[in-house]
């Protein structure tokens, strides 16, 4: 069995969001980049979350319906 270490599998040109990000803006990453996660970054590009392609979207506040997503999402916090 080879071994293999996680930086040769990983994905190395991530695509992040802001997490100002809107959820039109995410749906349309998901859809030009062929991806089913973005993670959200802060402006260190400190990791504060992922919003993944799923079946709802939990948001706190006020969040945009399905049909300005483009897709259904769900979003997911460190």
């Amino acid at each position: 069995m080879q071994h293999r270490t996680v930086f040769e599998v990983m994905t190395h040109d991530v695509v992040t969001a802001a997490p100002a990000t809107s959820f039109k803006e995410i749906a349309r990453l998901f859809a030009d980049h062929d991806i089913s996660a973005v993670p959200v970054v802060d402006e260190d590009r400190r990791l504060l979350g992922v919003v993944e392609g799923g079946d709802t979207v939990a948001v706190t506040g006020d969040s945009a319906p399905d049909s300005q997503l483009g897709r259904q999402g769900q979003v997911t916090s460190k």
